[in-house]
């Protein structure tokens, strides 16, 4: 059984003695355990048996004879965007916070990015190097569009058909030097597309992002994390909300239940082994 699994019988079962920090949990199995090399952690982890976000372990591991290493965190790092462009609102901001915090066994991580090309890819990178989650999912207005696309590709260019919100507006400059011209989403695009289509929320591949902050971002995350989790953006329609009525637009509801049925469609990838952590 993994420990997770233990952890959730431990902390929510019948016979549950109280309220119980990962931590402690960690402390109390590992009077029960043999002291673990490197290898053996490593195999834990990547096997899950550390499934859950709990605290960093800290120099309590060397007290236990655990060396100290980072945990990978079996989670999504999910981000959104903040209102841009003369918008009070931005429909991404929304869906974060009605989204849940969890996932089947995966934790969401929401994380609130500034329409800023270099310091939303920069932040985003940072809480990927700190989460180290098993997967990313990025969310994006495209106003105009109809339905939730879901992207393919980034290109290492940058145009600002107007300035992001730091008032920066590139024309054609790259967003890595060192990048190649495209990189590719890692995560089964196809089978997102299918997962909201069948969610009943109107839903297409896409293979432009734009080459706004948008794209930037994914191109960026992609570029950074090498692919090697599961990495995937995703457009949705302005929101009813924003009075757009010359323009597509979709109810905020339904951009979750959309936003939530993608999030769900990677993890369930994840678990069936079609891409990999």
């Amino acid at each position: 059984m993994k420990l997770s699994d233990l952890f959730r019988d431990r902390t929510q079962g019948r016979d549950c003695p109280g309220d119980i920090s990962f931590r402690e949990f960690l402390e109390e199995k590992a009077a029960d355990m043999d002291p673990l090399t490197p290898d053996d952690l490593e195999k834990w982890i990547s096997d899950g048996h550390f499934a859950l976000f709990g605290e960093v372990p800290g120099q309590w591991w060397t007290e236990v004879g655990i060396p100290l290493l980072k945990v990978r965190a079996r989670g999504v790092l999910v981000t959104a965007f903040e209102p841009f462009g003369g918008e009070t609102m931005n429909p991404t901001e929304a869906i974060l916070g009605e989204l849940p915090e969890t996932v089947g066994s995966f934790a969401l991580r929401k994380l609130l990015l500034p329409v800023e090309f270099a310091r939303a890819r920069e932040t985003a990178c940072a809480e990927y190097d700190r989460l180290r989650p098993a997967a990313v999912v990025m969310l994006g207005q495209a106003g105009g569009r109809s339905t939730v696309t879901v992207e393919t590709t980034g290109k290492n260019v940058m145009n600002g058909r107007i300035p992001d919100n730091s008032g920066y507006e590139p024309h054609g400059e790259p967003v890595d030097e060192n990048g190649p011209e495209k990189l590719f989403s890692s995560a089964d695009v196809d089978g997102i597309v299918r997962a909201v289509s069948a969610a009943g929320i109107p839903c297409e591949r896409s293979d432009d992002a734009g080459e706004y902050v948008c794209n930037a971002l994914l191109y960026g995350m992609l570029f950074h994390n090498g692919g090697k989790v599961p990495t995937v953006f995703i457009h949705v329609p302005y929101a009813t909300e924003q009075g757009h009525i010359d323009k597509p637009s979709m109810e905020i509801r339904d951009m979750t239940r959309a936003s939530l049925a993608a999030i769900r469609s990677v993890t369930e990838q994840i678990e069936s082994g079609i891409v990999g952590m």
